[in-house]
């Protein structure tokens, strides 16, 4: 998951919101990477969850 949070921002870097929407490769691989974080995140261990009751797991 950090490592696609590290992509995340590596391909956001330099760009302002504008360029960002209109660079669909950037855009494009953005969203994958945060899809792969949610995916990833629902494979989180119980014991893991339960250490950390505040965060939102759901």
């Amino acid at each position: 998951m950090l490592h696609f949070a590290e992509n995340v921002l590596a391909y956001c870097e330099g760009l302002d919101r504008q360029s960002f929407e209109t660079t669909g490769l950037n855009y494009d691989a953005t969203l994958r990477k945060l899809e792969l974080i949610g995916e990833a995140a629902t494979h989180i261990p119980k014991e893991v969850r339960e250490a950390d009751p505040v965060a939102p797991w759901p």
